[in-house]
């Protein structure tokens, strides 16, 4: 949420403020495979086993990142801007290699 806010709960009613380490924007966190991973503004990642402890990883942008999502052995952040950011471990994160151009 807004200023890195991050709400836990475990019944859907009360709710706990977690420190995210950040007062960025946060837009999406996603779970897959024992790990939550949030993106924000200014190209904030952060990841968590927990949802709880939450450490800042390095995006190597800083350009607002809008979504995270999971799919075929990847994490993929992506930005307004065709930006996108990839990691198999959502630790390191990296641009895609783009694909030869035929000319």
């Amino acid at each position: 949420g807004y200023d890195g806010v991050i709400r836990t709960s475990t019944d859907a009613i009360k709710w706990r403020i977690q420190n995210s380490h950040t007062r960025e924007r946060l837009q999406k966190v996603i779970f897959h495979d024992g790990i939550f991973v949030a993106v924000g503004w200014s190209g904030v990642i952060l990841t968590s086993p927990n949802g709880k402890d939450w450490t800042k990883r390095n995006s190597g942008i800083t350009e607002r990142l809008i979504s995270v999502e999971y799919q075929t052995n990847l994490f993929c952040a992506s930005a307004p801007n065709r930006v996108i950011r990839v990691s198999t471990d959502a630790v390191r994160w990296n641009s895609p290699h783009a694909p030869a151009v035929s000319r």
